[in-house]
């Protein structure tokens, strides 16, 4: 910029154009001097936004960088705090019990299906033969046993299990249950 001012004043002296009345040439080199200036202040403002908005990226930037090393602390204490081989062991024990009480269950259960059909059967029996009494005023009471056990057998009814079959059933449920425990 001084050397440029300095070009500028080897061609023209402001004071000599002025001493001499050549005020319109005098004009024309201010005119231009001014635009000149203009362009290099707008130039360096270009510059000055450019510098600016590089140091908020740069802020932006070490703002990230913050909560990401704060993220990396909350991810480390999460990690010391929940231990995952742990938790899988334990999750593993515990699916194994409970597939242990399912089968457990299963056994109960089949074990009071027997007991309590003979019981229900007994008591709709007894049942029956309330009512049967009261529908013939005591007459069927005094009907010899042998009548009772002519009536034809339902069609529903279920036969009883074998021997083997319960045996079977057994040993299925006790190898299910090994492997279970392997």
């Amino acid at each position: 910029m001084k050397g440029e001012l300095a070009t500028l004043k080897v061609y023209f002296n402001p004071i000599q154009l002025q001493m001499k009345g050549q005020l319109a040439t005098l004009k024309v080199c201010l005119i231009t001097i001014q635009l000149q200036m203009k362009g290099q202040l707008a130039t360096l403002k270009v510059y000055l936004n450019t510098i600016q908005l590089q140091m908020k990226g740069q802020l932006a930037t070490l703002k990230v960088t913050g909560a990401l090393q704060t993220s990396t602390e909350v991810m480390k204490s999460m990690q010391s705090l929940v231990r995952l081989p742990e938790i899988q062991k334990t999750m593993q024990e515990l699916s194994r019990e409970m597939m242990k009480a399912g089968i457990l269950e299963e056994m109960v259960e089949d074990t009071m299906e027997g007991l309590e059909g003979e019981e229900e059967e007994d008591a709709a029996q007894e049942e029956i033969d309330k009512i049967l009494l009261e529908l013939t005023a005591g007459a069927l009471g005094t009907a010899p046993d042998a009548l009772k056990d002519t009536l034809p057998a339902s069609r529903d009814e279920v036969p009883e299990p074998e021997e083997d079959d319960v045996e079977d059933d057994l040993e299925e449920m006790k190898s299910r249950l090994e492997a279970l425990r392997s």
